[in-house]
């Protein structure tokens, strides 16, 4: 489970101050997503044929770029270790690349602040913001499912996605084939 993903059909929850939040199920691939909860730190739980695990994991669900991102939450500590935690902050090369109807792009956030993270066209133009948020440190995943602001699919091409935090910025190319 260190790398966020889930046995698939595991049971997942989210539990406030010992309180449950969400429930919802890990898809074929073993990721998840909660919908309709409010930001806040959540108590991860997974419950699945394969056995039980205890991730704490801050989870800011301010997102509402509906239809654009999914978000992936990592975990940062597992069992009270927080030595998972990234010391700083980077982008990942999305996978896979090329793409055909979504992909995933990986990041570090190495200090609390503010994270951006946008797609562009060739020419510079802004195609997508998939992250406009507050984040915490860890290790974060977002799928792009090749949709732009308005929801209308994009074509075929190369794409650039940008991530900002504080000061720091980082692009990276990837390609939609369809």
């Amino acid at each position: 489970m260190a790398d966020g993903s889930v046995p698939e059909a595991s049971i997942v929850y989210a539990s406030l101050n010992g309180e449950l939040a969400a429930v919802t199920v890990a898809d074929p691939d073993g990721f998840y997503a909660f919908e309709e909860i409010d930001p806040d730190a959540y108590d991860i739980s997974v419950s699945s044929v394969y056995g039980d695990g205890q991730i704490s994991q801050a989870v800011d669900a301010t997102f509402n770029d509906v239809g654009n991102a999914d978000i992936q939450l990592n975990p940062t500590a597992i069992g009270g270790n927080t030595t998972l935690l990234p010391t700083s902050s980077s982008l990942s090369q999305n996978y896979p690349n090329p793409f055909n109807a979504q992909t995933m792009i990986s990041f570090a956030v190495g200090a609390k602040g503010r994270v951006e993270l946008s797609v562009f066209n060739v020419i510079g133009q802004k195609v997508s913001t998939l992250i406009d948020a507050d984040y915490v440190p860890g290790n974060y995943q977002v799928i792009w499912n090749g949709r732009d602001m308005n929801g209308n699919t994009v074509s075929s091409g190369v794409y650039y996605y940008n991530l900002k935090i504080g000061d720091q910025s980082q692009t990276m190319k990837m390609t939609l084939l369809k």
